[in-house]
């Protein structure tokens, strides 16, 4: 009885030390895993955030350079907005981050690095953005026939053209540091297609084959601008607006009847 009583106060045995450490060992792979699952999921919610407000930034910019200035005899000066017509601008047109949105007040919020973008690549820390113009072409309206839907239905006897229509795109791409895992990071960045850079752009979507270590993202400027953003044109838009739906776009009987043939332009959305 004594022999028994003293080899339970022995403590534990080695297999049972073996056990917790086991044990311990295994909590602590599964918070490691853990950990390292939120940190990566956190990264990619900052590099979209970072896209997000890069996009903010574009649309300010977009507002301000998608017309031009208007000099004396109410003219267009050629070149006064880098988007307009009478600029005529490249396509696409890549936009310097650092210059053209963060020195001009459209973009005013720090964009921290994140570990799966390279930021020594072009562009800003790895962010490159651009606009691409959607392929446009001439517009038509039916002149005669009868029960017609358009200047296309076979009941249309004739037609004629009414102007152009130039719609810009907005373009971010991020380039991958790890670039083996392109088509992953494709999904989990809501991307829309996966590109390269060359000649100071990032391809667009239309033509890159959904190839490359940039993942790149597409959208229409919108009205939601990053109202942080001031700049001396912000006051006026409001009366561009009215201006541009009163007398920019051709009027409902000028496209009725044919007389409108130039180029129309429907550059800032409202």
């Amino acid at each position: 009885m004594s022999l028994m009583k003293r080899r339970t106060q022995q403590g534990m045995t080695l297999i049972e030390a073996m056990l917790v450490i086991a044990v311990g060992a295994f909590i602590i792979y599964l918070s490691i895993q853990q950990y390292q699952q939120y940190k990566h999921d956190g990264d990619i919610i900052q590099v979209k955030a970072n896209v997000d407000t890069i996009f903010q930034a574009m649309t300010g910019y977009y507002r301000t350079n998608c017309y031009g200035q208007t000099g004396s005899g109410q003219t267009l000066i050629s070149g006064s907005g880098s988007l307009s017509p009478s600029a005529s601008p490249t396509n696409p047109f890549p936009i310097n981050i650092a210059t053209l949105l963060q020195k001009t007040g459209y973009l005013t919020t720090q964009m921290p690095f994140s570990p799966i973008v390279d930021a020594t690549g072009p562009g800003l820390n790895g962010y490159v953005a651009q606009y691409n113009q959607a392929p446009s072409g001439t517009r038509y309206v039916c002149m005669a026939g009868n029960n017609t839907t358009g200047p296309f239905d076979p009941n249309c006897t004739s037609k004629t053209p009414v102007g152009t229509i130039v719609v810009w795109k907005a373009q971010v791409a991020v380039l991958l540091k790890d670039t083996s895992q392109a088509n992953v990071y494709l999904k989990l960045l809501d991307g829309d297609c996966l590109s390269s850079y060359s000649g100071g752009v990032v391809t667009p979507c239309s033509s890159s084959g959904n190839t490359g270590n940039y993942v790149v993202w597409e959208r229409l400027p919108s009205s939601n601008s990053n109202p942080s953003a001031i700049s001396d044109y912000w006051e006026t838009i409001p009366l561009v607006h009215q201006f541009t739906q009163m007398y920019t776009t051709n009027p409902i009987l000028s496209l009725t009847n044919g007389s409108a043939t130039g180029s129309q332009y429907y550059l800032c959305p409202n």
